[in-house]
């Protein structure tokens, strides 16, 4: 119904949604959601909001390979230490992270792999925060979320010893955004030259449009450059296929 009402872009999300009809005999597994709605009719795209590193699969990896899905895998890190990662209750390692990351690298076509991370959780050391920032250039995101651990009233970590110093949680934040600006000026640097498809979000006041690629690079673009094939303000909510000329930012 989606698709039938304009929607070009459909996005999967949910808890765990790797999991999704596992524990359910007979329910369609995510992979099968994905390619179900991939072919329902007026849906151009389709996107995975967040998958955890243990639930990238190869039937997960060959549904993406549709043409009709994005390939695009949101993969939370949170830290890239392993003694933090088992404080914050986190049921993979850094070596199986990376893994994950490598196995969807290997299957689709230059996908773009997005996370989260968490700085200052109770206990990270300096030595710890240089193995996240390690693990990230490692895995080559082309963007990452920081964001600074915050406790919460009744939440295990909020009781945990070894609470840093506001200053110290800012600094770290600080050089990890720096890090994920220069990854994702990279990674938008890698389409320069090349034709990609973008839905467009909206249109600025100064009449430019805006919107995502299919591998969540932003892009931007004058209301009706000859870059984009058949541009109007009517490109708003529709997929184009674009020209890639210069990036400016990440």
């Amino acid at each position: 119904r989606l698709g039938e009402a304009g929607f070009a872009e459909v996005v999967v999300t949910g808890i765990h949604v790797g999991l999704y009809g596992r524990d359910l005999a007979g329910q369609p597994s995510l992979a099968q959601v994905l390619l179900a709605v991939a072919e329902a009719p007026g849906v151009e795209r389709v996107r995975l909001s967040s998958v955890e590193a243990s639930e990238v699969d190869e039937e997960l990896l060959e549904a993406m390979c549709h043409p009709g899905v994005c390939p695009h895998l949101h993969i939370p890190l949170q830290s890239g230490d392993p003694a933090v990662l088992r404080r914050m209750n986190r049921r993979y390692t850094p070596g199986k992270f990376l893994r994950a990351v490598e196995l969807a690298r290997s299957r689709l076509n230059r996908p773009a792999v997005t996370t989260d991370v968490m700085v200052g959780f109770p206990g990270e050391t300096d030595e710890q925060f240089r193995n996240t920032a390690a693990l990230c250039r490692a895995a080559r995101f082309s963007r990452i979320h920081v964001f600074p651990f915050s406790p919460r009233p009744g939440t295990a970590a909020a009781g945990m010893s070894g609470h840093l110093p506001p200053d110290v949680v800012r600094e770290r934040s600080r050089r990890l955004r720096e890090l994920g600006r220069a990854l994702a000026a990279e990674w938008a640097e890698s389409f320069v030259g090349s034709h990609v498809r973008v839905l467009f979000e909206r249109c600025t006041r100064a009449g430019s449009l805006v919107g995502y690629t299919d591998r969540y690079v932003r892009l931007q673009a004058a209301a009706c450059p000859e870059s984009v094939e058949g541009a109007t303000s009517d490109l708003v909510g529709r997929v184009a296929r674009v020209h890639c000329t210069g990036t400016d930012a990440a």
